[in-house]
C-alpha cells in the first residue's frame, strides 16, 4: 500500500510513512517531505509527535512484554491520522498489533486509553498498563515524583530491593538498577514535567524508568496502575 500510494497519494491525499525494522526509523523524514510538497491540514510537527507517541506509549506505558518493531503512520492531507504497529514477544513467539485512529470523529488523549484497538492471540496477563483509565492516579503521582530530586526516588528503589512484594513485582524489582534509573531522572528533574504526556515524552524515558515510577507510587503511596 505504501508503495501504491507513493503516485496515488497525491491525487487522493492518503499517504504511509514507516515500516519495519529500521525503516520505521524513518517516520519523521517521511511525514515531513510529505508536509513540503503537500498542504497538510495539521502541521507536519504535530504528525510527527503523535508518530513519536504512539510508540512511546505501546513501548513504555503499555509494559507487555511485546516490543514493537513495525510502525506504519498512515495519514491525510485532512488531517486525520492512523497508527498500525506490531509487537513481538521473541519467547513466546507471540506477536501483538496495536491500532490508533484519530479523526475530528474520534479525537484521542495519547495516555488515556488511546488505542482503537489491540489484536492479539494471547491475552496477556500482568501487563503495566499505564495508559488505562484506572491508573489516572497512578499517573499523576509519576509525573510529580520525576520532578522530585532523583537521589530521594533512586534511595527508595534501593530500599525495595529488600522487600518483600506481591510476585508481580519480583521479575521487574530485580532489574530495576537504581543507578541507571538516577541518570534519566536528572532530566525529568530539571524540566519537571507538569504532566504525565510530558514526562513519556522526555527523551531517554523508557520502560524501566515508567516502571520505577509507578513501583514508586504504589509502595509509597498506595496508588497501583492498572494491570488490565
Amino acid at each position: 500500500l505504501k508503495e501504491a500510494l507513493r503516485d496515488a497519494g497525491t491525487e487522493i491525499g492518503l499517504f504511509i510513512a514507516g515500516g519495519k525494522g529500521k525503516t520505521s526509523l524513518k517516520t519523521p523524514a517521511e511525514i515531513r517531505e510529505v508536509g513540503e510538497h503537500h498542504s497538510l491540514a495539521r502541521p507536519p510537527e504535530d504528525l510527527v509527535y503523535a508518530s513519536r507517541m504512539s510508540a512511546k506509549v505501546d513501548n513504555s506505558a503499555v509494559d507487555d512484554g511485546y516490543q514493537i518493531y513495525h510502525h506504519c503512520f498512515v495519514f491525510t492531507t485532512q488531517g486525520e491520522w492512523a497508527v498500525i504497529q506490531q509487537g513481538m514477544a521473541p519467547a513466546a513467539g507471540w506477536a501483538r498489533r496495536y491500532h490508533w485512529l484519530c479523526t475530528p470523529e474520534h479525537p484521542l488523549d495519547f495516555v488515556n486509553e488511546p488505542h482503537a484497538g489491540v489484536i492479539t492471540q494471547q491475552i496477556a496477563r500482568d501487563v503495566l498498563n499505564m495508559v488505562a483509565r484506572e491508573s489516572s492516579e497512578c499517573r499523576q503521582i509519576c509525573a510529580s515524583l520525576a520532578g522530585e530530586p532523583p537521589e530521594r526516588l533512586t534511595r527508595e528503589l534501593g530500599r525495595m530491593q529488600d522487600l518483600s512484594l506481591p510476585a508481580r513485582h519480583d521479575v521487574r524489582l530485580s532489574e530495576l538498577l537504581p543507578s541507571s534509573v538516577e541518570r534519566i531522572l536528572l532530566k525529568t528533574y530539571e524540566t519537571r514535567p507538569p504532566d504525565f504526556e510530558h514526562l513519556l515524552a522526555t527523551p531517554g524515558i523508557g520502560p524501566k524508568t515508567i516502571r520505577s515510577l509507578a513501583l514508586v507510587a504504589e509502595v509509597l503511596y498506595g496508588v497501583p496502575a492498572s494491570r488490565r
